[in-house]
């Protein structure tokens, strides 16, 4: 009897050993599968986070003029800007566009590198190509690999032209101020009081004479002289 108890616990703990061992068998693979859906899954969001961090670079950027800038119309302009080029890019450039006037015009290099470092470059506007026009204008530049065309990119800015007022010459024109102190400035001519009496003289004997002849009209006729006493 003893024995029969022994052998059927044997035989128990024998089944719930091999149970135990499918169990764990069966459940490692499966761990194994999340374990590395789970690092697929990391690696994905790790490469697209980069991707997405290098589609924002800047890889080309005007810097003068800067957005809105008022200009004057008509006037020679340079452009300068940056851009993510150096020295070993010598399949890679940058050409710029003003208003649309086809086509493209290139600009020149001018990072530390040299000729072809486009890292800084400059493009000079001239009446050769095309002038800031009055009202809205629209500075476009482009950096463009030959070999690698996903690097393209474009970076463009708005400005506003104006007249140059100081080419306009305006009329002078006197204040009321300086014209009333002109007026009082003009000198005041003398006179002579000794003149002055001369010609006054002749007047008052001319006045005095008309006086005395005023005063008697008919001491001229006889008959009537006596009749006023007269001789």
């Amino acid at each position: 009897m003893i024995k029969i108890t022994s052998l059927v616990f044997v035989l128990t703990l024998s089944l719930g050993i091999m149970f135990a061992s499918i169990a764990i068998c069966g459940g490692l693979p499966k761990a194994f599968a999340q374990d590395n859906q789970t690092r697929a899954t990391s690696s994905s969001s790790v490469a697209a986070r980069l991707s997405g961090s290098q589609s924002h670079i800047t890889k080309i950027k005007i810097t003068s003029p800067t957005r809105d800038q008022q200009l004057p119309a008509g006037k020679d302009l340079t452009v300068y800007g940056t851009s993510i080029d150096n020295a070993t890019s010598n399949d890679c450039k940058v050409s710029v566009i003003v208003n649309k006037v086809r086509p493209y015009q290139a600009a020149t290099a001018t990072g530390p590198a040299g000729a072809t470092d486009y890292s800084k470059w400059k493009f000079d506007i001239t009446s050769k190509y095309t002038t800031i026009k009055q009202g809205d204008n629209r500075i476009t530049s482009k950096y463009e690999c030959a070999n690698n065309p996903d690097a393209n990119s474009f970076s463009s800015v708005n400005l506003t032209g104006i007249s140059d007022t100081h080419t306009t010459a305006a009329s002078p024109s006197l204040s009321p101020n300086q014209t009333n102190s002109s007026s009082k400035s003009l000198p005041t001519p003398s006179v002579d009081s000794n003149h002055i009496a001369k010609q006054q003289q002749p007047a008052a004997n001319n006045t005095g004479a008309r006086n005395n002849t005023t005063a008697s009209p008919l001491a001229n006729i006889p008959v009537i002289g006596k009749l006023f006493g007269g001789k």
